[in-house]
């Protein structure tokens, strides 16, 4: 059974992936019957390739294949961009990943929510033989690269940079998307990156283990992929 979303009360700094497939596929693999059979396609909003996002719409359009449903697995900026096209009924997206603090019940009134995925860690690398990662030091025009505008990275990390009290205007900071900016950093094209994804997202696998990069997330990442719970949102007229 499906219950309205939770939505957090406060942003968090570690964002709640949330599933909107799992309902489809459990009522298609069981054979549920909730108004009207369950479409035979199906569109997915999920995010970047080399991002969790998109490695795991891949993986579940294998599972809902092997049932004879079709799932398209739509690239896009992210958990903000997710957000706008599940809320589109022109979009043509019906089930999607997105974090959690990015919007809230009011916002999004016909979203369905079956739970929490896991937790994504935010990520900061950066090039250097620092130990700890150096925000507060940033205000010689460092490049940084904060995810493109309606990613759920964009988001989080301008509002982590002002809680720091970090000055902006005295760094450069860039919309690249994940992989892109992975690239660069490892060309050292930039001086750091943030990221807001899982441990098993290929970006941050890439990144890990480069000798010439330094991140922080790891610990936590290690512990969160490990006890990760299981979760959906899907969108309804109605609640269920």
């Amino acid at each position: 059974m499906s219950s309205r979303v939770e939505w957090p009360r406060q942003p968090t700094w570690v964002g709640v992936t949330a599933l909107l497939l799992i309902a489809l596929l459990v009522a298609v693999a069981g054979g549920i019957v909730v108004g009207s059979l369950p479409p035979r396609t199906l569109t997915m909003a999920a995010g970047e390739p080399g991002g969790a996002y998109h490695a795991y719409a891949l993986r579940y359009r294998a599972i809902l294949a092997q049932h004879g449903v079709r799932l398209d697995v739509l690239e896009t900026g992210g958990a903000l961009d997710n957000l706008d096209r599940l809320r589109d009924p022109s979009s043509g997206v019906s089930v999607a990943f997105l974090q959690s603090g990015i919007t809230s019940e009011a916002d999004a009134p016909g979203l369905v929510s079956l739970g929490s995925v896991g937790l994504e860690p935010v990520w900061v690398f950066y090039r250097g033989d620092a130990a700890d990662v150096p925000l507060l030091a940033w205000s010689h025009g460092e490049r940084i690269a904060i995810g493109p505008p309606g990613s759920g990275t964009h988001k989080l990390s301008r509002e982590l940079l002002d809680l720091l009290g970090v000055q902006t205007q005295a760094v450069e900071l860039l919309d690249r998307p994940l992989t892109s900016a992975a690239d660069a950093l490892l060309r050292a094209d930039i001086d750091a990156m943030f990221a807001v994804t899982a441990f098993e997202a290929p970006v941050v696998q890439r990144l890990l283990t480069s000798p010439q990069i330094r991140g922080t997330g790891g610990r936590r990442a290690r512990r969160t992929s490990s006890a990760s719970s299981t979760s959906g949102f899907h969108r309804s007229n109605a609640a269920t």
